[in-house]
């Protein structure tokens, strides 16, 4: 029987965002990497191009034409760091990136803890087992 694997892409059921956890400092335990394994299994890119020619970050899937906004670990290629779903070939503003990027911290990290930020001045919740927020211990 032939293997349909490449005829078919996982786009659809990947969350909005993914990152990499081999990034973080290995060190620091991601209790919410476990948890919530979709956020961490890297996408893959072997259906990935480039929307253009000038475009290192924009992506879209052969297969199913999902836009992705891709950044790149600058040592090894291909290795997708962080990916995040785009409706069309525009890039995603900063604070987009920075939201998700957020958010993904806050996943990894098994949500927030009881204490306050030991950041002078953040008056945000810390991350579980953390002493500092999304915010001060975020995504690299």
């Amino acid at each position: 029987m032939e293997d349909l694997a490449p005829l078919i892409c996982n786009c659809a059921n990947d969350p909005p965002f993914i990152a990499n956890p081999e990034y973080w400092d290995s060190s620091v335990e991601l209790d919410g990497v476990a948890r919530s394994p979709d956020y961490f299994s890297g996408l893959h890119v072997e259906h990935l191009e480039p929307t253009s020619k000038d475009s290192a970050s924009l992506y879209k899937c052969i297969k199913c034409e999902q836009h992705w906004y891709v950044e790149w670990e600058p040592e090894e290629a291909p290795t997708a760091l962080f990916a995040m779903k785009v409706s069309s070939q525009a890039a995603p503003r900063a604070e987009e990136v920075s939201a998700a990027k957020q958010s993904l911290a806050v996943i990894a990290h098994g949500g927030y803890g009881t204490r306050k930020c030991a950041a002078i001045g953040c008056q945000n919740q810390c991350l579980s087992a953390r002493a500092l927020c999304h915010l001060h211990f975020s995504f690299p």
